[in-house]
């Protein structure tokens, strides 16, 4: 088959998820410094799954990402949002979650150059 997407079905961005007005309320900001090192804010909704957190992340990055796929995106001090992925029904407004800066580090593919 010619022209399928089948060859590399991870390359695909998830669609931006909806997310709330600045001004509304039961908002989360949260800060995220990109693999490129560059800092952008979101605005999440309290009750807002954590994939569309992932989601907004994957389309800034212009990659799809999974939770595994990063080797950290990590609110201080220490606590993991990979690991909170991994709960069903995680939200954002957890405290672990709430207004911290997020550091993405995209996994690098192994290549053993040596």
């Amino acid at each position: 088959m010619t022209g399928g997407p089948a060859e590399a079905p991870s390359a695909e961005v998830p669609p931006m998820p909806s997310l709330p007005a600045d001004g509304d309320k039961d908002v989360v900001r949260i800060g995220i410094r990109t693999s490129n090192g560059e800092r952008k804010k979101a605005v999440l909704g309290k009750g807002q799954p954590l994939e569309d957190l992932l989601a907004l992340v994957a389309n800034w990055e212009q990659v799809a990402l999974t939770a595994f796929d990063l080797k950290e995106l990590l609110p201080p001090p220490g606590r993991s949002v990979k690991d909170m992925l991994g709960k069903e029904g995680a939200t954002v407004g957890n405290s672990d979650v709430n207004g911290c800066m997020l550091t993405v580090v995209l996994a690098q593919p192994n290549e053993t150059a040596d």
